[in-house]
């Protein structure tokens, strides 16, 4: 079966256009080259206001903002509608909705970056309906059109799928152990209830007035690697191929209009833009080509110098081989959609990270590579 068609890109100049997806009708769609913005919704409103004012001076045309749906919801439905001021695009990272009673995987404090989550078996299709549909109206009396739905975030392993325990088993889970691993079949009754939700989202689309023609994206896909043992890891996972294989058999093809990725492959030494595309190709993009189109929702470069004033010129030579190699997947339609990690530093970090592109005050020096769509 045909997979997403509806992405062909015409060309690479300010935007990438899109042809309609199979069964859908015609729609225009455009899909820019971007960036993260990382929990904006934390941010003072003047912190927000100058935020999105370095982005308009550099040039940036596009970014990938979540619609928190904690206490930062206000503060971030706040920076939404700032973006739409500003001619942004927004791809709107929209969470799952889980009802009071849910049950709640605690956080263990000897592994502080797996955080208390619910698991996906627990989510409300229905209120998730009813919370989103009210939030997506009132965006459209606004005006505003989104580049993009993007349904929950990494589902695929512990630290943002609840249904996984912490820690784990130590492994990488294939699509047959969805079927016969007894973890697997908790995380398979998950993904079924994702699909749920993600039916919810493609109706509230095609009943919305302004965002019609706005595509979906399915959760970004983490890249854990292959299938098999994961010693010494306190999070499992499930493969790309194997969680995309049964998304597929749960009919996302036909609901979804995209598939979303997280990619953070490195430039090793040595290595051309050729060899960069190949190893995305063999790694975290093995399921992307002329029939599923892949929409890069993270991906990044580690800087680890994080003084003042920066010293980037390393890490903006990886760059340039990195957006090269990004290129030739563009080129035959396997990537459709790009969008760095991350703009910023979290507001609530104590050190910089070192994948942001904007540190002490400036743009760094592989930033406009990696927002360039030409480059």
């Amino acid at each position: 079966m045909s997979v997403f068609k509806f992405l062909q890109r015409v060309s690479i100049t300010a935007l990438l256009a899109l042809a309609p997806f199979a069964g859908m009708g015609a729609r225009a769609e455009v899909v820019p080259i971007g960036v993260n913005i990382v929990n904006p919704g934390r941010l003072s409103e003047q912190r927000q206001s100058e935020l999105l004012d370095q982005l308009v001076a550099a040039g940036v045309t596009t970014i990938r903002v979540p619609l928190a749906s904690n206490a930062q919801r206000r503060g971030a439905v706040r920076f939404i509608e700032a973006a739409a001021t500003r001619n942004l695009h927004i791809l709107l990272i929209v969470d799952l909705e889980f009802p009071p009673d849910a049950p709640m995987r605690p956080a263990d404090p000897r592994y502080p970056h797996l955080w208390s989550g619910h698991p996906l078996s627990a989510a409300d299709a229905a209120l998730f309906k009813e919370s989103f549909g009210a939030q997506l109206a009132a965006f459209e009396a606004k005006g505003i059109r989104f580049a993009g739905f993007e349904l929950g975030n990494e589902i695929n392993w512990a630290a943002f799928n609840g249904e996984f325990p912490i820690p784990g088993e130590q492994k990488i889970l294939s699509f047959d152990d969805l079927a016969d691993d007894p973890e697997g079949r908790k995380i398979a009754a998950g993904f079924r209830n994702y699909v749920e939700t993600l039916k919810a989202l493609r109706e509230l689309r095609d009943a919305s007035q302004l965002n019609r023609q706005t595509p979906i994206i399915t959760a970004g896909l983490a890249s854990p690697g292959p299938a098999g043992p994961r010693p010494g890891s306190p999070a499992d996972a499930v493969a790309i191929p194997d969680a995309f294989a049964y998304l597929q058999k749960l009919g996302v093809d036909r609901i979804a209009d995209a598939i979303g990725v997280h990619a953070y492959t490195p430039v090793k030494p040595g290595m051309k833009p050729e060899d960069f595309a190949a190893a995305l190709r063999k790694g975290p993009l093995s399921i992307c080509g002329p029939k599923v189109h892949c929409w890069v929702t993270e991906w990044g470069l580690n800087n680890a110098d994080t003084q003042c004033p920066v010293d980037d010129s390393g890490r903006a030579q990886e760059m340039t081989i990195a957006r090269q190699g990004y290129n030739r997947l563009m080129a035959t339609h396997a990537v459709t959609g790009l969008y760095y990690f991350a703009w910023n530093t979290s507001p609530w970090s104590k050190a910089i990270d070192p994948l942001s592109l904007y540190r002490c005050g400036r743009l760094t020096e592989s930033g406009p590579i990696a927002i360039s769509v030409n480059h």
